[in-house]
């Protein structure tokens, strides 16, 4: 078997423990950046790096970031029938992280408050607690009061939205999860270190992400509320805290489920040739 990972060259020291651990795991895992990729259509589509197709690989990890986020989803929707960890509608859900609180919220999850406006006006009569991070587009901001706020709305482009997001002043927790499974967290406070959950509060984040729609990701809170979500967290830094062991069993996680399937896909095939 063999994995192919996806990513953003400028984080790639992140993601390297990722190839490092699906080596061991997979047997072959090989890192292919993101903006060297190209799309070929002659043929049907296909992705193509240093004149070699991508096409045969079981299992493909993109970790999609902001600043390629175009790019991850032409990449992630030229991949038919190639096995991953999540669907591109799943990509907005995290890339905008302000629609996947929106999501979990109105799903009963406890979260950070969101809003959305198309008007700098609105700002004036909104109920808001600073600080705040405020998504225009591409951009993320920080305001730190209304009029803050208002200065920032006005420089976005005409029909542009307007996403704010309450953040936390309180130590951030934030969890690595793969499956059922959440397999390490880390407060961030004065230092990094790791932090101990209840099982059902576990059980919670669990749910959370499947509802997003991936198999893996990251979710961090603050005082039991969610307050972001994420395809691309820092997988060197939950390594360094488990020992290395963090992607080894987030990747364990796959393979197990890559089995499954296969031995669910050839026990339909047997029953099917009986059949006929």
């Amino acid at each position: 078997m063999n994995l192919l990972v996806i990513g953003d060259p400028e984080r790639k020291e992140k993601d390297m423990p990722l190839v490092e651990s699906g080596s061991s795991i997979f047997g072959e895992a090989v890192y292919v950046p993101v903006d060297e990729i190209r799309i070929e259509l002659e043929d049907g589509t296909k992705l193509v790096h240093n004149q070699k197709d991508l096409d045969g690989f079981d299992y493909v990890l993109p970790v999609p970031t902001r600043k390629h986020y175009d790019m991850f989803i032409s990449v992630i929707e030229a991949l038919p029938g190639m096995r991953l960890p999540y669907k591109p509608e799943a990509m907005p859900v995290f890339q905008k992280n302000i629609i996947g609180l929106a999501m979990l919220k109105n799903l009963g999850f406890m979260t950070s408050d969101v809003f959305f406006t198309i008007s700098e006006d609105t700002l004036k009569y909104m109920d808001i607690e600073f600080p705040v991070e405020v998504m225009i587009g591409a951009k993320v901001m920080h305001a730190e009061n209304k009029r803050h706020l208002i200065n920032i709305a006005k420089m976005r482009m005409p029909g542009q939205g307007i996403m704010i997001k309450q953040l936390s002043v309180q130590p951030v927790t934030e969890c690595l999860i793969a499956g059922d499974t959440v397999i390490a967290s880390l407060e961030y406070g004065r230092r990094i270190k790791r932090k101990r959950l209840e099982n059902s509060f576990r059980e919670h984040l669990c749910d959370a992400l499947k509802f997003l729609g991936s198999e893996y990701g990251s979710i961090s809170f603050c005082e039991n509320k969610i307050i972001s979500v994420s395809l691309s967290p820092d997988f060197s830094l939950f390594n360094r805290f488990t020992k290395g062991n963090a992607t080894a069993e987030l990747l364990a996680h796959i393979k197990r489920k890559l089995n499954m399937e296969r031995n669910v896909l050839e026990s339909i095939i047997e029953l099917l040739k009986k059949i006929v």
